[in-house]
């Protein structure tokens, strides 16, 4: 595992007092490995800066208890050299050092950075991401009672009452969401709402294709998730949508959403039995295949260059060949 780290952060990482420090040392069980992008310029990191520092130390001296304990390396968005040392001379924790911009890069692409202050927290034995929102967690949770935040599975989140229109009524049921998800090959997970006027475009191709799934006897389902503004507008929207739906103002809602890692509606995320991500993209998909010919459209090592394949491009490393 420290050659996992080592690929990330090279060999070592520094202190404030100029110390380096080997990054094999930052690994083993129980250990936790934070990565935290951050600049001196940025006023949200400055306000956090103190918050992440309490709980920092606060870990360290035992004030809060956790079988797991936490390293951060400073991943520097600073302007220039001047920047850098001001946000780190006075910082607890770690970080990368300034000369390398390259590696600073490679990391905000490989966790998906694009705003910071972002916390990134690591398994120090398997390398494997606990969470790419720290940031929010530590916001949310100021104790750290829940530290390190580890994800539950998709699963124990949805789980408990969903409302499906039976039979033709107009009046939804309830029904318990294992019983009706289990079984289950893929699940879609549909982030809309009434006002959105894309999400209303949408919503017949959608319905349109999990009709011809289903008649194809696929062992597919869908769960609304819901931005409705109102009772009566989540109503009004759910009313024609022949799957499951999170009821209206449900925490599951804002949980489901954090966890896929959605920012926009109308979206449509198929995740597996698992409950591992297939695609981000299934509006993208289902508008490029209606007749859901390559479903469940997990994604491929060689693609055509289209508007859905091209989405990756900004995603992952890519080699585009013409011919």
């Amino acid at each position: 595992m420290a050659h996992t780290f080592e690929s990330l952060l090279g060999e070592t990482v520094t202190r404030s007092s100029g110390q380096t420090v080997a990054v094999r040392s930052l690994c083993g069980k129980e250990r936790v490995l934070g990565l935290y992008f951050s600049a001196n310029w940025s006023p949200p990191c400055r306000m956090f800066m103190p918050a992440l520092a309490s709980f920092y130390e606060s870990l360290k001296d035992g004030s809060v208890t956790s079988r797991e304990n936490l390293e951060i390396v400073q991943i520097s968005w600073d302007k220039d050299i001047d920047g850098y040392n001001e946000s780190t001379q006075s910082t607890p924790w770690l970080s990368l050092p300034w000369e390398q911009r390259d590696r600073q890069r490679k990391l905000s692409r490989k966790f998906g950075v694009h705003g910071i202050p972002r916390l990134v927290l690591l398994d120090g034995e398997t390398g494997r991401v606990i969470t790419r929102d720290g940031f929010d967690r530590l916001s949310e949770d100021s104790t750290g009672s829940g530290f390190p935040w580890r994800r539950k599975p998709l699963h124990d989140i949805v789980k408990g009452t969903l409302l499906q229109v039976i039979g033709g009524s107009d009046v939804p049921q309830e029904v318990d969401a294992n019983s009706v998800l289990d079984g289950q090959s893929v699940i879609g997970f549909y982030f809309s709402a009434h006002w959105c006027l894309p999400c209303r475009y949408f919503d017949p191709e959608l319905i349109r294709a999990y009709q011809t799934l289903k008649a194809r006897g696929e062992k597919f389902q869908v769960v609304f998730v819901s931005a409705d503004r109102s009772e009566e507008a989540f109503q009004r929207h759910m009313a024609g949508m022949p799957w499951l739906t999170i009821p209206y103002e449900d925490s599951r809602n804002q949980i489901v959403k954090k966890h896929l890692g959605v920012d926009g509606i109308p979206m449509l995320v198929l995740v597996d039995e698992k409950g591992n991500i297939i695609t981000m993209n299934g509006r993208q998909a289902i508008t490029q295949d209606p007749e859901c010919k390559d479903f469940p459209w997990y994604p491929q090592p060689i693609d055509e260059l289209t508007p859905l394949s091209s989405l990756q491009l900004n995603e992952n490393i890519c080699v585009i060949y013409f011919s």
